[in-house]
């Protein structure tokens, strides 16, 4: 598969709105400007792009080729596991920041051993009383990520075969499941548990699949790159106008996902064109490696929010200029930068390659022996 650069890079870009939006929910950034204040606090629309720009690089990744069953779930173990482990075993220590006691549970114990095995087999994000636990809050997306790679060898050969009408409802099923189950709540229940169609894999299963129905689309319909790059300026601009303007007026990040899908998979679909302008900006190589990095970056973030929860007042007291949010963000991104660096050369990039070596040894030894087993 060919790396597409820009998109990786527009992985960081989210990784990065992210965390700011972290930052921002505890220690505003924009007290003086209420609409960039606004278009901060909706930081969390930035999940949307990661899980419909995870569909739409495994569409790309495996377009065209023989799914091998072994190989795929092995890549993926290797790709978001490890980094996902060591995520929780260093945040682990700030688990008495929200402590598993008799009022929350009837049995602290056992609810110990649920959290910890839910969270070993990543499947937390399907109970959304866990979401304000330990790593849950950061890890509740990967849990989801799991539950949509499993899915991924299922439809992908029926989109991928499907005529364009079909992929065209394929795409706007999947943009019209991204945000109804948010307009149902906002309706129905606006004062219920939002955890529950925020996190739960199957109400964001919709982004990844219009990731995926987007990359198939934009195989079969030819649009001149220009004429895509003028339609996502002027819709990244009218994107940032509404968060800025109506964003906090709704209750649920996913109740946007009206106009993020669409301009996510604009986006998407300039960005992977080679002759895009935009595309040329983003693939140059510090912006690449940091896209590298997003997936450390996004994950130990959390190490880097509850340090800085425990220990601002005491930072400050000595170094005054960190008062100053501006300063305070940035003293915070650095150490971050620097621990998602050492994060994927590590842990990310040996362990993956580890476990491509072993699948190709498996591989060829399959190949062997079915070779030394056919009759001469």
């Amino acid at each position: 598969m060919t790396e597409i650069r820009a998109l990786t890079s527009l992985r960081f870009l989210a990784a990065f709105y992210v965390f700011v939006f972290h930052l921002h929910i505890r220690w505003p950034l924009a007290k003086d400007s209420p609409l960039a204040a606004n278009f901060l606090s909706q930081g969390a629309v930035g999940m949307t792009l990661f899980f419909m720009l995870s569909g739409y690089i495994l569409a790309h990744r495996y377009d065209g080729e023989r799914l091998d069953w072994r190989s795929y779930f092995g890549n993926r173990f290797a790709r978001i596991y490890p980094v996902y482990v060591a995520a929780a075993l260093v945040t682990l220590p700030s688990m008495s920041l929200t402590p598993l006691t008799a009022q929350d549970w009837s049995l602290p114990a056992a609810s110990w051993m649920a959290l910890i095995l839910a969270d070993a087999t990543a499947i937390q994000a399907w109970f959304p009383p866990m979401f304000k636990y330990w790593n849950n809050g950061a890890s509740w997306s990967i849990s989801a990520e799991a539950f949509f790679y499993a899915m991924f060898p299922i439809l992908t050969p029926i989109i991928a075969k499907a005529c364009t009408r079909d992929k065209i409802r394929w795409l706007v099923a999947a943009y019209l499941l991204s945000f109804l189950p948010a307009a149902m709540y906002i309706l129905f229940d606006p004062m219920g548990p939002s955890a529950t169609y925020y996190s739960v894999p199957i109400y964001r299963f919709p982004e990844f699949v219009a990731g995926m129905a987007a990359f198939h689309l934009g195989r079969s319909v030819r649009i001149r790159t220009a004429i895509l790059e003028v339609g996502l300026v002027a819709a990244s601009a009218f994107w940032v106008w509404y968060l800025a303007l109506y964003g906090p007026r709704f209750p649920l990040y996913v109740s946007h996902n009206w106009i993020n899908v669409p301009v996510i998979g604009l986006a998407l679909l300039t960005l992977t064109r080679s002759d895009s302008f935009l595309a040329r900006i983003l693939s140059v190589r510090p912006a690449v490696w940091a896209g590298k990095i997003s997936y450390c970056f996004y994950s130990f973030q959390v190490l880097i929010l509850f340090s800085a929860v425990d220990y601002r007042d005491a930072i400050i007291a000595r170094f005054p200029l960190l008062k100053d949010d501006v300063w305070w963000t940035l003293s915070l991104f650095l150490p971050l930068m620097a621990i998602s660096a050492a994060g994927y050369y590590l842990i990310e990039e040996p362990f993956r390659v580890k476990v491509r070596g072993w699948l190709n040894r498996e591989r060829k030894l399959g190949v062997d022996m079915s070779a030394a087993s056919s009759p001469r």
